[in-house]
């Protein structure tokens, strides 16, 4: 992974973090639809299971221009519009998950199907995640070749 490189020199390397806390009921449904076809990353808790899916910007946000210092979790959530609408969010785990159950409530709704409640939850679950992503931005280390 290549981190961006800030004009101070400093290097970093930003993600976005969705979190979706599951019940176990909730964690089996998703393993069950999605395990083998996305990439998460799961920790059990006293509440449940919370899976989560990293995504990192950093291509997104180089083509923002050149930061002067490695930019706050404000300054890249004013971003985040323009990195919704990105190639690399679209194609994400996160992003598939959300529209293969949107179109799924949506097919059984047409056709007067009741459908399982774990799917309704485990739509809203993802949806609200997205919602409140959260910024990460690591890999604070001084650049060996500080550019002009």
């Amino acid at each position: 992974m290549k981190g961006i490189i800030a004009q101070s020199g400093l290097q970093f390397s930003i993600d976005i973090v969705f979190k979706v806390k599951l019940e176990s009921n909730e964690y089996r449904w998703f393993q069950r639809l999605f395990g083998n076809l996305v990439n998460y990353n799961n920790e059990v808790t006293e509440k449940g299971i919370i899976i989560s899916f990293i995504l990192n910007i950093n291509e997104e946000i180089s083509r923002m221009g050149r930061f002067k210092d490695v930019p706050s979790k404000t300054e890249v959530k004013r971003y985040m519009p323009l990195i919704m609408a990105s190639d690399t969010y679209l194609k994400s785990d996160i992003e598939f998950i959300k529209n293969v159950n949107y179109y799924y409530i949506e097919k059984e709704q047409a056709k007067g199907r009741k459908l399982p409640k774990e799917t309704v939850i485990l739509y809203e679950k993802v949806k609200k995640s997205i919602e409140e992503a959260d910024i990460k931005i690591n890999n604070l280390v001084l650049s060996k070749h500080k550019k002009p």
